[in-house]
């Protein structure tokens, strides 16, 4: 080695002891961003030229000296993507710590792929919790959330979510919807993603349970928002059938079991609606459907407080409840507490004009300020005022709706 290079590799040495000396930290992360913006500018342009292999090995390269940094997992993930390696993408996204601020932007776009070109639905619901934990405002993940509850008939999940999203001043205009239909879940779109879902999670109860639920009434010209008419007509007939013989499979779940007492109170069969009540699980006691279900059968049994209670206690849970409404209305009128009959009459009629006015739309998502207006009088009557407020603050005012989140990009 020649003196100068022996004097210029001495001075390197003194220079980075001198540093590490006198605080060496900000020369540190000098070189530091020197060096990552290096590597930015090398991904930069095999992504600009496309040349996915060789973006692919910068990136790898770069995530495992910088495991804690957003960008190299996000080329990474541009470029699975740019080979539409899905899979490679997601794992690339996964990777991003949650303390970095790409990563609410990241974790978006990997739920966009989990529920898409994945067909990963439960994965991608992970994924949107994980994001609203560290930004609750999120409403894309609030709205994808909502959405995948009600699709999939995951009610409590569904009335929980919603609340959070009101909470957070996040929700889209279709919660109210959803809200109001929350015991008669039907979407036009329904039957069709179930049977996607079961593509990727085949026999799943969620959602072979999801999709016979789903299926349109075999009497009802009119469901909520609007079936195709391509439905397997066999399948519309064949529901009752359906969901006895998911029953017998599933004899827990509490959505065939509401269906199935739903039908024997229409019949009247005390007997079996008490029957099936005495096995419902815990979670019952969570659902309005099934509070409601106990005061019909003290209702037919002539134990008329007893029904109040249990209509009350439903509606204490599920406010918007037209159901419960109409039964403690019948309650008073036995009762021939004439004044009482006349307000919960009026309030069940206002719901009834409701629910027809938002099954003529052709989706959920389509509903109009004029019924939300209207169903924030509604909520009002019903003792929700958690969710009038909501709506009379956001009536009118489309940028209320929506937090958005901004792209993650790679510097």
């Amino acid at each position: 080695m020649s003196v100068r290079k022996r004097f210029g590799t001495g001075i390197v040495l003194i220079v980075i002891a001198a540093a590490a000396a006198f605080g060496g930290k900000p020369a540190y992360r000098w070189w530091q961003r020197s060096r990552r913006a290096a590597w930015a500018a090398q991904c930069r342009a095999a992504r600009d030229s496309e040349r996915w292999v060789d973006l692919q090995t910068m990136a790898d390269r770069w995530a495992a000296r910088d495991p804690e940094v957003a960008d190299p997992w996000l080329f990474l993930a541009e470029a699975a993507q740019g080979r539409h390696d899905w899979p490679a993408a997601a794992a690339a996204l996964v990777r991003i710590p949650d303390t970095d601020p790409k990563a609410p932007a990241a974790l978006l776009a990997l739920a966009q792929i989990e529920f898409g070109a994945l067909n990963r639905p439960l994965v991608g619901e992970a994924v949107c919790q994980r994001l609203l934990t560290l930004q609750p405002r999120a409403a894309p993940a609030h709205q994808r959330l909502i959405q995948f509850y009600a699709i999939s008939v995951q009610r409590e999940k569904l009335l929980r979510q919603i609340r959070f999203a009101i909470d957070q001043r996040c929700e889209p205009p279709e919660a109210y919807v959803y809200l109001l239909l929350l015991d008669t879940l039907r979407m036009s779109n329904g039957v069709e993603l179930n049977e996607h879902w079961l593509k990727a999670h085949p026999n799943d109860e969620l959602f072979v349970v999801g999709r016979a639920i789903q299926f349109p009434e075999p009497h009802d010209p009119i469901v909520a928002p609007s079936a195709p008419l391509d439905v397997d007509r066999k399948a519309r007939a064949g529901k009752l059938k359906l969901v006895e013989t998911l029953l017998e499979k599933y004899p827990a779940n509490l959505e065939l079991m509401a269906y199935e007492i739903e039908r024997c109170t229409t019949l009247g069969e005390v007997n079996r609606v008490a029957q099936m009540l005495s096995h419902a699980p815990e979670a019952a006691e969570r659902d309005s459907r099934f509070w409601r279900f106990k005061g019909w059968v003290h209702e037919m049994l002539d134990e008329l407080p007893a029904a109040e209670t249990a209509y009350k206690q439903a509606l204490e849970i599920h406010p918007l409840d037209w159901n419960a409404w109409n039964r403690l209305a019948t309650v008073c009128r036995r009762r021939q507490d004439v004044r009482e009959v006349e307000r919960l009459t009026a309030l069940v009629e206002q719901s009834r004009a409701l629910r027809i006015e938002i099954r003529k739309l052709p989706a959920a998502e389509l509903v109009t300020p004029e019924i939300l207006a209207d169903l924030a009088s509604y909520a009002r009557k019903c003792g929700a005022g958690w969710v009038a407020d909501a709506l009379d603050s956001r009536v009118g005012r489309p940028d209320r709706w929506h937090e958005p989140i901004a792209p993650a990009e790679c510097d």
